[in-house]
């Protein structure tokens, strides 16, 4: 059956629609206004491969670190904390563009290589076994504080229901978890490692459900902020 005129606006007209639709979903901008007829110039602007555009800026050139490797980066009320190895630590309050001189912190020469945000509470930790906290955006921090796995470093932080979860230990066959019920404040004795002697190397939160990964290809989870583990 042969289409009506009004038909084949219709359809041409939907087709303008999808086209423009598939033309922005890769990350080029079509003005609402602009011919179907030049829809192909839009077309070339697409990225090669198609991925929609990611608008990443050039690196950041200007920043305290020299060439330390960055290790951990935190955003806290407005304000991105970065920290090194080697004990180094600067904040950033314009996303990242610029950053501020080295902070004065209490970890010395060790490498921070944790940071995690909790209740606008900063706590950061080192491969020294070190751990301090911030009330202030990161510009000033506290005394140490006693650290649940002795002289041993914190592998990762999570926070799940207000209640901070650090897994750590050593290297091997010694894998550690205690919890913080006051923002980092204090911590825990130790939880039964769900891994028997097996180290934890990592930790997540998704839904309340904590899950921890370790050696030999173990994992485990937790649906009560980290009492208990199966």
């Amino acid at each position: 059956m042969p289409t009506t005129p009004a038909a084949e606006i219709t359809r041409i007209s939907e087709a303008k629609i999808a086209i423009r639709a598939a033309i922005e979903a890769k990350g080029v901008t079509v003005p609402t206004g602009d011919l179907i007829s030049s829809y192909p110039s839009y077309i070339t602007d697409i990225p090669t491969g198609g991925q929609k555009y990611s608008n990443w800026c050039p690196l950041v050139s200007t920043h305290p670190f020299g060439t330390s490797h960055i290790y951990a980066i935190v955003a806290v009320n407005g304000v991105v904390i970065a920290s090194t190895a080697g004990g180094k630590m600067a904040r950033s309050t314009d996303k990242g563009l610029t950053w501020g001189s080295l902070i004065t912190n209490p970890f010395g020469t060790d490498s921070i290589n944790n940071l995690i945000a909790v209740n606008g509470v900063v706590i950061a930790s080192t491969s020294g076994g070190k751990i301090a906290r911030s009330t202030d955006n990161g510009l000033t921090w506290g005394s140490l504080i006693t650290n649940p796995f002795g002289i041993h470093p914190i592998y990762g932080f999570t926070v799940v229901n207000g209640v901070v979860i650090a897994v750590g230990g050593l290297q091997s066959n010694a894998g550690m978890i205690a919890r913080s019920l006051d923002n980092g404040l204090t911590w825990s004795s130790l939880i039964t490692n769900p891994f028997g002697t097996n180290s934890i190397y990592s930790i997540t939160t998704i839904n309340g459900v904590v899950i921890v990964g370790g050696q030999n290809g173990t994992i485990a989870r937790s649906t009560d902020n980290g009492l208990t583990w199966s």
